[in-house]
């Protein structure tokens, strides 16, 4: 810490010297011996300091215990989580996981005991696997204990505030060696994946020309949303599009927009003032202009799902104009995205929903983000859903004040899961934001096994690089205490492609690349994004060979912002995490290295970590979601999207499996990878596009990074495996034996005797099933070879010879 001495200067004597050595060491003999556990942190670029905390302020943190058997742990969780293994399924309850992880028994009493002989202003708890130590406490509690001062700090972006320090962190030598980390209060907490560009402006040059401030394409319709000026450049106060300017004559007369299609003529199209809407725009910028929603004619025809320009003019009643000015992205006109068209896409049948009571499902939800029951009723609604409320919420959510992430994670998740029970689980709220993640593993810990969602939906993460090896190392191993009790983790793959989100308006963050994590961990399931396309093969969207072939099917290519898709979909390698932790995709993995390789589509080695763990695992639609937010309907983008949307259709392979009496699939990759080799027809494989962009960082167009990846045949770092054919998904969920006593909910069935079969009686049925079949097989292929003889010998059969015969497929044979 520096003291600034106003530039006077003081002559010290050898005497005052010793003095002050001899005061220090008294000090030091006086003070605990600490143990340094976190070094001091450099405070991120996207941060600025505000001052000191307030010393009154209560905060959290986690006291993080030496945890036991961790390779045991590991191993158990890959066989319980790999169908090929006999254990798979055979899931830990809560009981059982904490006796095998906790620390030990003596050294956290221990460490409960010193923070309770402290005599210091603080509350403590412990989780039930008992490896964390929660503790709140004001400030100036956690300053004295840890020997470090907190601070303020704002992010730039979203003006967030939280609580950290950038000092190294020291805890007493009483409980040094049984503490390995402090949680909570030097890790920066992370951004939302999920971006709403209702905030963004493009400014124009001129102060008379409307700046666009967004575009909405959806069924063969655009609307324009733009702040709309008088022609001498004034602010009118009339909010009436008829008296638009009636305060600055001339009146606003009507409005010019022209749609480019990409190697289509203009379509020059004519918004009467009947077609605009206006609102007052101080509630939503600093621009004192009001809004206009400005929509083209419904009849009129827009080629679809074409990376299109457009620009807009003002026209005033004398007939002059305003200047044309022109959106700075392409947009990409298709269907708005809906639960019938992501039902309709993926293959789930209408009216799938669930019966099962055993069957749950969460939303971990961080920086405040809140949802509106009365908001979610009206989409069921809207969407021919049935009604179906939350059935927990834990922490904080205020309903008056409903966040975009929150919203649309909530209603996708649960359309694409009808009456899944499911949890709302809601984490760092109020004005100061916190580290979620154990704030989530703690309250998972404490949840007991019949409460337990399966299946947990997360559209939040941070590029890799900001995480510290042990921060990794302590998540990793909580993701798989989850994945060992039988619950699946989604996690979101980011929006902004290669770079990251610190690329979006400096290309120096492209090199090298930035994976993001969680996504990037070997332990969970990392969900990418497509958005739908009619140049979904090289056929359709080749245009470089002298011949423009337009098609008319629209399927999925990877979601990016250079073709219109608003946001780019994060992928690539980890840089922390080895290939050797994630076994499951080695093959995928480097059958794409050496396809890449041949095709030099590869970044320079330098850029990626040519051995790490390959994501994303999947994808889904991530473009152009109808969300009702804030009492009308919204447009959202982002793998925030997609990610809910998969982990609601794995929610309904469990209600298959819970079903049939088996267990919930747990960590899903092991089970995909295998069923991809097996059945690649289960995935639509994606094999057009890239992820080399950012979001647009308005006013600018955000970084395309010059070395990136390519959605190609097979897994790719762009879609992974593809998107989910969930009717085919359902027929491959369940196991065909039961290998093990099955279980509804992980440990509440395990011990139930109604799904056993006697031995005997089980060798009986099975011999006498084999014996029926093959029968059943003789009779029928006898029967086929009498026809076959009698079709020979006839007329109709004389013209089928040579070659055609040989390859021609008699009934009942193969």
């Amino acid at each position: 810490r520096r003291v600034h001495g106003g530039g006077l200067q003081v002559m010290a004597s050898k005497t005052s010297v010793l003095l002050l050595f001899a005061c220090a060491v008294s000090a030091y003999a006086l003070s605990p011996a600490r143990k340094l556990v976190s070094t001091p942190k450099e405070l991120p670029s996207d941060w600025e300091h505000l001052g000191p905390a307030d010393p009154n302020q209560k905060l959290s943190f986690y006291l993080v215990l030496n945890s036991r058997n961790v390779e045991e742990l590991e191993k158990k969780f890959w066989e319980v989580s790999d169908p090929e293994h006999s254990a798979y399924g055979q899931h830990l309850n809560l009981d059982e996981l904490a006796s095998l992880s906790s620390a030990s028994a003596s050294e956290r009493a221990a460490v409960l005991r010193y923070l309770k002989d402290s005599s210091l202003d603080m509350s403590v708890d412990g989780n039930s696997v008992g490896d964390l130590i929660k503790v709140q406490a004001p400030a100036r509690t956690i300053e004295q204990l840890l020997d470090l001062q907190l601070q303020n700090y704002r992010h730039l972006m979203s003006s967030a505030q939280t609580v950290r320090t950038t000092d190294a962190v020291y805890v007493p030598e009483a409980i040094a060696p049984y503490v390995r980390s402090v949680w909570g209060l030097t890790r920066f907490p992370p951004h939302s994946s999920r971006i709403s560009l209702l905030q963004h402006t493009h400014a124009s040059q001129s102060v008379v020309a409307p700046r666009i401030r967004r575009v909405l394409e959806g069924d063969q319709q655009i609307q324009v949303i733009a702040t709309v000026y008088c022609s001498n450049g004034e602010v009118t106060a009339e909010l009436k599009p008829k008296h638009l300017c009636a305060d600055h004559p001339p009146l606003v007369q009507q409005f010019i927009i022209t749609v480019t299609p990409a190697n289509f003529a203009p379509v020059v199209l004519t918004a009467g003032l009947d077609a605009v809407q206006c609102t007052a725009s101080k509630n939503v910028t600093k621009d004192p202009a009001p809004t206009c929603f400005i929509s083209t004619p419904s009849d009129t025809h827009i080629v679809p799902h074409v990376p299109t320009t457009v620009s807009m003019v003002t026209v005033y009643e004398d007939g002059t104009k305003s200047e044309d000015v022109m959106y700075p992205l392409p947009v990409f006109p298709s269907p708005y995205t809906s639960p019938d068209l992501l039902m309709d896409l993926y293959h789930m049948p209408l009216g799938t929903r669930s019966t099962n009571p055993n069957n749950r499902q969460a939303l971990a939800e961080f920086l405040g983000e809140y949802y509106s029951p009365a908001e979610l009723k009206y989409f069921f609604e809207s969407s021919g859903l049935p009604n179906q409320n939350m059935s927990t919420v834990i922490g904080p959510n205020n309903p008056e004040k409903p966040g975009g992430e929150a919203t649309l994670d909530v209603q996708y998740m649960m359309a694409m899961s009808t009456m899944v029970a499911t949890d709302f689980l809601s984490f760092s709220g109020g004005s100061e934001i916190k580290e979620p993640y154990l704030d989530w593993m703690f309250e998972m810990d404490q949840t007991p096994d019949d409460k337990l969602p399966l299946v947990v939906s997360v559209s939040y993460g941070d590029d890799e690089n900001d995480w510290s090896d042990e921060e990794v190392k302590i998540l990793n191993e909580q993701f798989i205490k989850q994945g060992l009790r039988g619950v699946s983790l989604l996690f979101s793959s980011g929006d902004d492609g290669v770079g990251g989100f610190r690329a979006r308006d400096n290309e120096k963050h492209c090199h090298p690349l930035s994976p993001e994590f969680p996504a990037s961990s070997p332990y969970v399931t990392a969900v990418g994004g497509t958005q739908l396309s009619t140049r979904h093969n090289p056929l359709c969207s080749d245009l470089s060979r002298g011949l423009t072939i337009r098609c008319s099917t629209q399927r999925e290519v990877a979601c990016s912002a250079k073709t219109g898709g608003v946001i780019t979909t994060g992928g690539g390698f980890s840089r922390k995490f080895s290939r050797d932790l994630a076994p499951y995709q080695t093959d995928f993995v480097e059958s794409y290295l050496e396809s890449a390789t041949e095709s030099k589509s590869l970044p320079p080695n330098s850029y990626f970590n040519r051995n790490g763990r390959g994501y994303p695992d999947l994808s889904a639609i991530a473009r152009n979601y109808l969300v009702f937010l804030e009492n009308k309907w919204q447009i959202i983008h982002g793998t925030s999207a997609s990610c809910p949307v998969v982990s609601g259709m794995v929610s309904m392979l469990n209600e298959v499996r819970l079903d049939a009496k088996q267990r919930p699939l747990g960590f899903l990759n092991p089970w995909l990878y295998k069923v991809a080799r097996e059945h690649p027809e289960a995935f639509y494989d994606v094999v057009i596009g890239d992820n080399a962009c950012t979001i647009p960082n308005f006013p600018h167009n955000g970084t395309c990074c010059p070395y990136y990846y390519n959605a190609t045949v097979g897994w790719d770092p762009v879609t992974g495996l593809g998107t989910p054919r969930f009717d085919i998904l359902r027929n491959l969920v369940i196991e065909p034996t039961l290998k093990y006593p099955a279980a509804g909910v992980v440990g509440s069935l395990a011990m139930s005797s109604e799904y056993h079969l006697p031995g005997l009686w089980s060798l009986v049925i099975v011999l006498a099933s084999t014996v029926l079949a093959l029968v059943v097989a003789v009779a029928y292929q006898f029967v086929q070879l009498r026809r076959l003889k009698h079709a020979t010998s006839s007329n109709s059969y004389r013209a089928l010879s040579g070659p055609a015969a040989q390859n021609a497929v008699i009934p009942g044979w193969a």
